[in-house]
Formats: structure tokens, C-alpha cells, sequence
């Protein structure tokens, strides 16, 4: 089964009520938007990376409110960082997902997996 990590802290992050602050949305309304976008990214983003893309273009595909991904890159929520098209053809240029790999990447879901499994293992086992 896919998943992606959702901290359980993540309803009451600051970012969270910024992004419902700028786009006039409630802190719910908020986190089911961003939930839906991140359930998209992990789809479509092995790295944290999208290549070539724009704000436009992430709102069009994952069918999130333009508001939306252009609050994601303010400065006050900070989650993306729009890299601009450059003169240079080898630049890379998209949108970068601040810390993708501590939360979404395989690696860190199989951290997660194994600490889980170790401590029902020691839950289990500490009577």
C-alpha cells in the first residue's frame, strides 16, 4: 500500500495557518489542500523536484488553486522554491520541495517502517 508521512504535529505548523491566512481559506480547509497537493507530489516526484515547471503549470496538473502553490512559494510558508528559466539550457529550472527527502523520500519511509516495527517489536516484548 502507498503512503506518504504526515506529522502529527502538521495541523498546528505555522506555515499551515499562513497558507490559510493568504489564501482566505480556514486552517482545515488549508490542510486538506495541502494534503491533496503532497498526495499528488509524492506521485509525481521521486526527489523533490519537478523539472520544467512552473506555479501555473503544478496548479494546472495537480488541479490545486493557483492561490494555493503561489502561497506555497511565498516567503512566509517557504515550502517551494520556484527555480526561475535561465539563459543557460544545462540550468536546471522547476519547483523544489523544501525538505523532501527528510519526509517523502523512500529512504525516510523506510526509516519510518522500521522504527515502527521496532517498537511494536519492543512493545511486545518488554513485559
Amino acid at each position: 500500500m502507498e503512503w506518504i508521512k504526515v506529522c502529527k504535529d502538521t495541523p498546528s505548523k505555522p506555515e499551515l495557518s499562513i497558507l490559510a491566512e493568504i489564501t482566505h481559506r480556514s486552517d482545515d480547509e488549508a490542510l486538506g489542500i495541502w494534503l491533496r497537493l503532497y498526495l499528488w507530489l509524492d506521485s509525481n516526484s521521486g526527489d523533490g523536484y519537478l523539472s520544467k515547471m512552473t506555479i501555473e503549470r503544478l496548479s494546472k496538473a495537480s488541479k490545486i488553486p493557483i492561490d494555493f502553490c503561489e502561497a506555497m512559494a511565498s516567503d512566509d510558508v517557504g515550502w517551494f522554491r520556484v527555480l526561475p528559466p535561465t539563459d543557460n539550457p544545462v540550468e536546471p529550472w522547476g519547483i523544489e520541495i523544501a525538505n523532501w527527502k527528510r519526509h517523502n523520500g523512500k529512504s525516510s519511509k523506510k526509516r519510518d517502517q522500521t522504527a515502527g516495527r521496532q517498537q511494536k517489536f519492543r512493545k511486545n516484548h518488554s513485559e
